[in-house]
Parts: C-alpha cells; structure tokens; sequence
C-alpha cells in the first residue's frame, strides 16, 4: 500500500474524476495521460462487496458492486 508520500507525490487530485473533464478542457491534462493512468490502476474487483441503498419505502433498492 502507498504511503501518505508516494500519493502525495502522485498528484492524485490531479486525476480526480470531478475535475478530469475540466482539465481535458483547459489544457492542464491530455487523454493520452489520463488513459496511462487509468490503465495503471489495480483492479481490485475481488476486494469489493455488494451493498444496498434503500432511499425510501416502496423504491426498488440500488445495488452495487
């Protein structure tokens, strides 16, 4: 696992889903450079686990996984 350093240092708010679009836009990032990243990612599917939302009464529940 990566050390309060090593994410320091991989600019992780850079790749911010929210703000990824926006920096396409302005220049501060390339998609070749997003598309690097993003396929440097684990996959950690099998760390994860099915939940439920249950917004209200009545409603079909959310999964996700």
């Amino acid at each position: 696992m990566a050390d309060a350093y090593e994410i320091t240092k991989l600019e992780p708010y850079k790749f911010d889903s929210r703000l990824t679009e926006s920096g396409l836009g302005d220049g501060r990032l390339n998609a070749d450079e997003v598309n690097a990243y993003l396929a440097a990612l684990p996959d950690l599917t099998d760390k994860s686990e099915t939940f439920e939302v249950f917004l209200e009464e009545g409603l079909t529940p959310a999964t996700s996984r």
